[in-house]
């Protein structure tokens, strides 16, 4: 996955790199909303892939924070349009024989859905602040 990824820099000494199909996505999006609208309004694709790129990355940044904390280094994030992967370097601690990892781990796989909850509650927040005559709980 390195040689399709690119590097993108380091968050919190994490390096970043985006997988070359975010590319793809965006032109995806594009085509998609050629196809489907008159008028075709790139930054409109733009953004979404943008919204979708924030996503991915504030996602697997909550693995790689919650790893660190539990005394496992995150060696880099690559981000791809469908999610992420958050690579860790477990060589660093060595675990002694015995010892209790599975509830580190579980913090750590359960990190990055609760940034997505966190997003959501977040952007619910805004949209009823902006818009308050939206109604979140409607059935579409």
């Amino acid at each position: 996955m390195r040689n399709w990824s690119i590097p993108a820099g380091r968050i919190f000494g994490v390096e970043i790199r985006i997988h070359l199909t975010f590319l793809f996505l965006l032109v995806f999006v594009w085509l998609t909303d050629s196809a489907s609208h008159r008028t075709v309004n790139p930054g409109r694709g733009l953004a979404l892939v943008g919204i979708i790129f924030v996503s991915v990355l504030l996602h697997e940044l909550g693995h790689a924070l919650a790893s660190m904390h539990g005394g496992v280094a995150a060696k880099s994030i690559i981000l791809l349009p469908i999610g992420g992967v958050t690579l860790l370097d477990e060589t660093q601690r060595p675990v002694e024989p015995g010892a209790v990892t599975w509830k580190r781990d579980i913090r750590i796989a359960l990190a990055g859905p609760l940034v997505n909850l966190l997003i959501a509650f977040v952007a619910g927040s805004i949209l009823l602040g902006v818009a308050p005559e939206i109604q979140l709980w409607a059935k579409p």
